[in-house]
């Protein structure tokens, strides 16, 4: 049996040694990557926001073009698809590029786009291939997450093998920044059930599937969730970060930042979250302690900042506020909160494919719930008031940018735009609950925290079932479409959803994994202690391999 051979056997005691939690944990990031390559595979070409616009610029950067050409104002007048208001913000993003004919498209929206009634059986018409240059709404925006996807679509021999590999090399991109937060948000924790059930809340079958998309939406998601669990570890008063944590930290909030350009705002909340997490002073402490892993993790963060920044300003991605307007888009915002509310859950295609309305209650309820505990059973005041100011700065950046940005530019606000701010929250409720139910050990805690996991798994399921259907056969079609089905993924619907039903186990498995975890000795963890000794144990930790003092303060 050559598989039974030694380093199989040394493999499997590594597998084990991990511990059933953080076996659940790598489980989840798999099932997450998994859900976004199904995505990417089942769902038509173009089927997303501005996905057409996406798919162009990626080929063009893995052609090594990353800029495109400016179109004449006039020539995007002549258009006659753009309000007076979304020409502010269009005529300065909108960029022409020369990309293979094989692989080009036209960039205006697909058949099914606003047409809620209909299936996907339009895909079968033929569209003819545009000649020359073809424009892309897009196509100012930072390229970076675009170079992933463009360098796999040099090896497709089609626009809808192309499709598949752009999407999933954005999908790649953003699974890796997700496996990132995961490891520094699991780091020295000795029972991750709270915090991966956290994370399982944080990841809504909107972020699966934008992060399915041609483009940097996913990365933009997935690595603000990743920042903000590299911010909380980083405030964690039970144990001092090691210099990896540092330098994968800053790679993240750098990374993230270098996604769109509104990501460095989501990187500063986390920022604001884990001060006042520890203080002014301690948190200054802290990064002292940290030394020259600290400092190469802010370096990385200004880098990203920068380099995010001075590409908005150059090529002028965001336009300036009508402050005599921002009345009005306070109103509109206000008014458009149910819908956004369902679309940070999952709306999917161009903003016209709903799933179940059940999907929706149960996550928003889960999600209120657990920072309402939160709230209501943290160890410390400092931790109740952060809940609350970080829900309250949520709620005035969805405000802010509705009102001065998307209300202003004629494109409206969606959920997708303040969706990297909201998955702070959850997060940072499953921080605040862990070293309380560790530290007075509630039995059924692990086992909600499992079946929060696991009930999230069902609702990616849910989520995927509905888009798929609506291609399909339409939203008024049987349920289940297999046999009916109009519209077809490459291998067929039976392939498509035999993968989803074994994502969906998996995430089940890895909740049960969770909930069942029994840790032996381990590293650092979540002391056996109340929170005040912990908070003094902080005064006098170690950082590893130095012996230093960490000069943290008690909270």
């Amino acid at each position: 049996m050559r598989w039974a051979g030694p380093p199989t056997r040394r493999l499997g005691r590594a597998f084990v040694g991990m511990g059933r939690g953080r076996v659940a944990a790598a489980m989840f990031v798999v099932v997450v990557t998994g859900w976004a390559v199904l995505w990417s595979a089942s769902n038509p070409p173009g089927a997303a926001p501005d996905e057409p616009s996406h798919y162009v610029k990626a080929v063009a950067a893995g052609t090594g073009d990353l800029t495109g050409k400016a179109v004449p104002f006039a020539n995007i007048q002549q258009l006659h698809a753009f309000s007076p208001a979304s020409l502010r913000q269009v005529r300065h993003a909108y960029r022409s590029f020369t990309i293979p004919r094989r692989l080009r498209v036209a960039t205006n929206p697909p058949c099914t786009a606003f047409r809620r009634r209909i299936s996907g059986a339009c895909y079968a018409d033929p569209r003819p291939t545009p000649g020359g240059a073809v424009y892309s709404i897009a196509g100012a925006y930072p390229p970076w997450f675009y170079l992933p996807g463009g360098v796999l679509t040099r090896f497709a021999w089609s626009v809808r093998t192309g499709y598949l590999l752009a999407r999933l090399g954005s999908a790649l991109a953003a699974g890796l920044l997700l496996a990132g937060g995961m490891w520094i948000f699991l780091d020295r924790v000795r029972k991750p059930a709270v915090l991966l059930a956290g994370m399982a809340l944080a990841v809504t079958p909107m972020v699966v599937f934008l992060s399915s998309e041609v483009g940097a939406s996913g990365a933009e998601t997935l690595g603000a969730v990743a920042s903000a669990a590299a911010f909380l570890r980083l405030s964690r008063l039970e144990s001092v970060p090691s210099p990896a944590v540092w330098w994968v930290a800053g790679a993240l909030f750098g990374l993230t930042s270098l996604t769109r350009p509104l990501a460095p705002v989501w990187v500063l909340f986390g920022l604001a979250v884990a001060v006042g997490r520890l203080g002014i002073r301690a948190s200054w402490r802290r990064w002292r302690a940290g030394g020259r892993p600290a400092v190469g993790a802010v370096a990385l963060a200004v880098l990203g900042m920068i380099g995010s920044l001075g590409w908005t300003q150059v090529f002028k991605v965001r336009t300036s506020v009508q402050w005599n307007h921002l009345g009005h888009g306070l109103w509109v915002a206000w008014r458009v909160v149910p819908t956004v509310g369902r679309q940070v859950v999952g709306v999917f295609g161009w903003q016209d494919t709903s799933g179940p309305d059940l999907l929706y209650r149960a996550w928003w309820v889960a999600g209120i719930v657990v920072l309402a505990l939160a709230v209501l059973v943290a160890c410390r005041w400092r931790d109740r008031l952060v809940v609350v100011g970080a829900a309250a700065v949520v709620c005035a950046l969805y405000a802010i940018i509705a009102a001065a940005i998307f209300e202003q530019n004629g494109f409206g606000m969606q959920g997708r735009y303040i969706l990297p701010a909201l998955v702070m929250l959850p997060l940072l409720a499953a921080e605040t609950l862990a070293p309380r139910v560790h530290n007075r050990p509630v039995r059924v805690a692990g086992w909600v925290a499992g079946a929060a996991i696991a009930l999230t798994g069902t609702g990616q399921l849910v989520g995927w079932w509905a888009n798929a259907r609506r291609y399909a056969v339409g939203p008024h079609g049987p349920v289940w479409f297999l046999r009916a089905a109009q519209w077809q993924p490459a291998g067929g619907w039976p392939l498509s959803v035999a993968l989803a039903i074994g994502l969906a186990s998996v995430t089940v498995a890895a909740g049960v994994l969770a909930a069942v975890d029994r840790p032996g000795s381990g590293r650092d963890r979540y002391p056996d202690q109340p929170q005040a000794s912990v908070a003094a144990a902080a005064t006098t930790s170690l950082i590893p391999d130095t012996g230093r003092p960490s000069g943290l303060p008690a909270a």
